[in-house]
Order: structure tokens, then sequence, then C-alpha cells
């Protein structure tokens, strides 16, 4: 039994780390703009409209 990787197995391991990786960092943009966005308009909406 080969318990080695081959050069073929390990550039497939690595394409789909990478683009695991990449559609984990546009979620995590996507989700902190939302979040950064909300927390915005709310201390916006605080300052304006509570005396």
């Amino acid at each position: 039994m080969n318990h080695y990787a081959t050069k073929a197995e390990v550039e497939s391991v690595r394409s789909e780390l990478y683009k695991a990786l990449e559609a984990q960092t546009w979620r995590l943009l996507v989700w902190l703009t939302a979040v950064c966005s909300g927390l915005t308009g709310a201390v916006y909406y605080l300052a304006r409209n509570v005396h």
C-alpha cells in the first residue's frame, strides 16, 4: 500500500484549498461590510433621533 501522495494529488488538494479559502474570504468580507454598514446606520439613527 502506497502512503505517499503523487504530485497530481497534491496539486488537486492545493487547488481545492485555495478555492475554499477564496470563497471563505469573500463571505467574510461581505459579512463584515453588511455588519459595519448596519452598525453605522444604527449609530446615525440614534444620533439623529434620540434626544
